[in-house]
């Protein structure tokens, strides 16, 4: 029965809702409706909704803004994601399937279209139910490292997030793109076997060996290269291994390189002046041979898209 799944609907348009609305309790789905960007990211995490459907110019946090937040979470990344909008240009819909939008829509919409495609996402969540196990023992893992370093896991899942975008823009498919978000989400995971709070300067590439143990048992191993050797550089001067070239997969490049750069950017990349400065210093190190130059020009291009985009949408609201 469709009354058992919640939907919640975030939109800025009173009068754009209310027909989603109207739609959505008509088939028997139970809805919930946030008018900004926070209010949906805070109901999200308080009802746990079966599904999500957002549009573009959401007050406070915009729709890229909400869906990167929702995925950089272990516990939302399986959550479908609708974005309804009558913003149907190209940069918009390439924006979206970065920040891991499930499906894309066009409004004025289709009632049949939107409750076949809302059935279609809850039936495939169903499906992904079966990796549970594993997924809780990474929900368990990050949240011990958000209570013994919150600074880290701040970083790890904005590398996350703008590792999944550089992965999409290389034309990895979904399944790769999703193991190597769950990479880097976990990819200082080994920092909770360092003393202190996890942002010990001196042994810099111990906790992947350390992170690399932990997760070696569960037989992924793109995951456990990326989480031993995000401080390999391609030319061999990193560790813990001193590995070069063709030795360090594509999703290790990704990693490593955003690791890097929101080292640079102190974790504010959607700033325009930060962002060149950290794009800047990286292109130093890139023609000094510690990078892919390939996965280096897909996250500028990423970088620069994202702050662009993050300035139109902000100015369409305004309107």
């Amino acid at each position: 029965m469709p009354g058992r799944n919640c939907v919640l609907l975030a939109a800025d348009d009173a009068s754009h809702a209310a027909i989603v609305r109207e739609v959505l309790e008509q088939a028997h789905y139970r809805v919930l409706v946030a008018g900004d960007g926070l209010q949906a990211l805070e109901i999200a995490h308080a009802e746990r909704p079966d599904l999500l459907i957002l549009g573009v110019t959401l007050p406070s946090l915009n729709g890229f803004e909400l869906c990167s937040r929702l995925r950089s979470d272990p516990d939302m990344r399986t959550l479908p994601i609708i974005m309804l909008t009558s913003f149907n240009e190209p940069p918009y819909r390439i924006r979206a399937e970065q920040v891991g939008v499930s499906r894309f829509m066009a409004a004025p919409f289709d009632r049949h279209e939107l409750l076949t495609t809302v059935r279609t996402l809850l039936d495939r969540r169903k499906w992904q139910a079966q990796l549970v196990p594993f997924q809780e023992t990474v929900r368990c893992l990050l949240i011990a490292l958000q209570h013994r370093a919150p600074e880290v896991f701040s970083h790890s899942q904005r590398v996350a997030c703008l590792a999944g975008d550089v992965g999409r823009s290389l034309l990895l498919d979904e399944e790769q793109v999703q193991e190597l978000v769950l990479g880097a989400l976990l990819h200082d995971i080994g920092k909770l076997g360092l003393t202190g709070d996890g942002t010990d300067s001196w042994e810099p590439v111990y906790h992947a060996v350390i992170g690399a143990r932990m997760l070696c048992r569960f037989r992924r191993p793109t995951l456990c290269a990326v989480v031993r050797s995000h401080h390999e550089h391609l030319n061999g001067t990193g560790g813990p291994d001193g590995l070069a070239g063709e030795d360090l997969a594509l999703p290790v490049r990704i990693v490593a390189i955003c690791n890097r750069f929101d080292r640079l950017t102190g974790g504010t990349p959607g700033r325009q002046r930060k962002a060149r400065e950290g794009l800047e210093a990286l292109k130093i190190e890139v023609d000094a041979g510690l990078w892919d130059p390939r996965v280096a020009e897909h996250l500028r291009e990423v970088v620069l898209r994202s702050a662009r985009l993050s300035e139109a949408v902000a100015a369409a609201g305004r309107r």
